[in-house]
């Protein structure tokens, strides 16, 4: 539950950066388009700062014990790569803002048939070419 709190924050506050795009856009002003869109992915990736020292400590504490064993390398990638959602949402909203939507649909139904492709070989593995992860398949997956 933290960790989406902590996620959509992240991910709310950039996406304000579509409102700016879309003002600098109708007034052609591309050079301040472009800015507001890096100023999210830094802030992003500032989150690191947040993420990095907490994120050995925190896992324990909301995960039960007995989930540990296979939760807490879930837990802990998803937590590091966190960041990665502002960034995301940073170029999103640059190409909306635009009015280039269909970038951005065609780019997470990509994402989405490539995350299902990657979970069946990461989670249960290949025989002789990709070891079965189990949990730590599914983080690995969504990450890529």
């Amino acid at each position: 539950m933290c960790i989406e709190i902590f996620i959509y924050g992240i991910w709310a506050v950039t996406s304000i950066s579509e409102i700016f795009v879309t003002i600098s856009y109708a007034e052609n002003n591309f050079l301040d388009m472009a800015a507001s869109c890096w100023q999210m992915i830094w802030l992003s990736l500032a989150s690191l700062l947040v993420v990095l020292p907490l994120g050995s400590h925190i896992g324990p504490l909301v995960l039960k014990s007995n989930y540990q064993a296979l939760g807490l390398p879930y837990f802990n990638l998803m937590l590091y790569t966190m960041p990665l959602v502002g960034v995301i949402s940073s170029l999103a909203s640059f190409f909306v803002g635009q009015g280039q939507t269909k970038v951005v649909l065609i780019s997470a139904c990509v994402t989405n048939i490539l995350n299902l492709l990657f979970d069946f070989i990461f989670i249960f593995g290949i025989k002789n070419v990709v070891p079965a992860l189990g949990p730590l398949g599914a983080a690995l997956s969504a990450l890529l």
